[in-house]
């Protein structure tokens, strides 16, 4: 399903020709089954109540599947005339997976072919009497897999408070926003949330220019908090009369929903897979900035999927989890800029912090609540990294983690990581602007 909303400027990309070159790709399109085996039209693309439930019985596997160039023809481009390519499944890599799942008496679940790995993507559900340690080893071994993994599960790292209004936005005064604003607000930069569902009908996102498009496939959609709580942060219309202001309002929004609230649950819960399906779409999107406001077990697929968006230009962000896992995924893959709620826990060197206590956003139907933890927090840096974007739109993810780095003031004798990032100070430290007002007052991690 994918709801697309434009209300404002033109864009510099081609985001209609990257989705509809999607909608050609089979196993691509959510919500549509195909049939079961992988020899003829593949198995089903939406990810599975059974996937979503069982994770522990599933594997990612690719296969190796290369990008052929496409033929030229006059007046055309690699690309074509409309800018778009098909990157399709072939008839090799179909075989290959046929005979993979035919040998390990593999069910096929879903798949999905990844154009900037050069792979075809599946999912299978491993026999009931198999053990999965046991089935990962002979895959591993199998020399027609590229590469095997378990089916991981991450989950967002929000939670939500009920104290109405306190203090209102001061997560913005912390950042130093007002100055910052001055100079920029985004414009041209474009933020891909991978997420859940994103409320696109708003009040405060009307006038935002917001993309949508649900890589899950479980219907209906409907609005979800958290990924919400994110874009509101980033886009939230400012000057409109009502509700709030977000750090980086004339931003282009992309809201990849990879997860799902579960029933009963506070949290959100993502996969391995739809979570690859929806790095690869920013990718393709040429996405600016990757906000990943999630936290889980090291993923190689994931982690390969976030080095080729950074070696593509995008700035990957990504929340420190609480217990702060040394090999955690998004924070810890090198290059990712980890983002920690400031004043909690003690920050590694290379970590960069914004408030995560009682910050006011979006909730679904038109509303506002406070939410805590470092998704707020990696959403607001992710706000901070559009707008210096928007000043200087060729930087590059070290030159941004040291303006983010240096626009912290530390205390004496503590470590970086502790003290927010200033929106203001950092645009001083990449030369787009010359001074800043004092630094606001920081508060702890209770608010005080």
């Amino acid at each position: 399903m994918t709801n697309v909303r434009e209300r404002s400027r033109g864009s510099r990309h081609p985001l209609a020709a990257v989705f509809a070159a999607a909608a050609l790709l089979g196993g691509i399109v959510p919500g549509v089954t195909t049939a079961a085996s992988p020899a003829s039209a593949g198995p089903p693309t939406d990810v599975s109540v059974a996937m979503r439930d069982a994770p522990e019985r599933y594997v990612v596997l690719t296969v190796r599947n290369p990008v052929l160039p496409a033929p030229v023809r006059a007046a055309s481009t690699p690309r074509g005339y409309d800018g778009a390519r098909a990157y399709r499944v072939g008839a090799a890599a179909r075989r290959m997976a046929a005979a993979i799942a035919r040998d390990h008496h593999l069910t096929p679940a879903a798949e999905w072919p990844i154009e900037v790995l050069g792979v075809h993507c599946l999912v299978f559900r491993l026999a009931d009497d198999a053990d999965r340690d046991t089935e990962l080893a002979a895959l591993a071994h199998d020399r027609r897999v590229e590469a095997v993994q378990p089916l991981a599960e991450f989950a967002t790292l929000a939670s939500g408070r009920d104290d109405p209004y306190r203090r209102l936005q001061s997560n913005l005064d912390a950042l130093d926003v007002a100055a910052a604003q001055s100079v920029t607000r985004g414009r041209g930069v474009r933020v891909a949330i991978v997420d859940t569902a994103v409320d696109a009908k708003h009040p405060d996102l009307d006038g935002t220019r917001l993309e949508v498009r649900d890589v899950v496939g479980a219907a209906p959609v409907v609005a979800e908090l958290h990924g919400t709580q994110v874009a509101g942060l980033i886009g939230a219309v400012p000057g409109n009369g009502i509700g709030i202001a977000g750090i980086a309002p004339d931003a282009e929004l992309l809201a990849l929903r990879a997860c799902w609230s579960r029933a009963g649950a506070g949290a959100a819960v993502c996969n391995s897979f739809t979570l690859a399906r929806a790095l690869a779409l920013a990718i393709d999107a040429r996405a600016d900035v990757v906000n990943l406001s999630i936290g889980g077990p090291p993923d190689p697929l994931l982690g390969r999927l976030v080095r080729a968006a950074r070696d593509r230009g995008a700035i990957v962000v990504g929340a420190v989890p609480p217990d702060d896992s040394p090999d955690a995924f998004p924070a810890r893959v090198p290059g990712v800029i980890a983002v920690r709620a400031s004043g909690a826990g003690h920050g590694r060197a290379d970590d960069v912090a914004a408030p995560g206590v009682d910050v006011l956003t979006l909730a679904p139907g038109g509303g506002y609540d406070f939410a805590s933890g470092s998704s707020m927090s990696a959403a607001e840096v992710s706000g901070v990294i559009a707008l210096l974007l928007g000043a200087r739109p060729h930087l590059r993810s070290a030159d941004v983690l040291a303006a983010l780095q240096a626009s912290a003031l530390q205390p004496a004798g503590t470590v970086a990581g502790l003290a927010p990032v200033n929106a203001c100070r950092a645009l001083v430290a990449i030369g787009a602007k010359t001074s800043c007002p004092s630094a606001p007052r920081v508060a702890d991690s209770s608010g005080k």
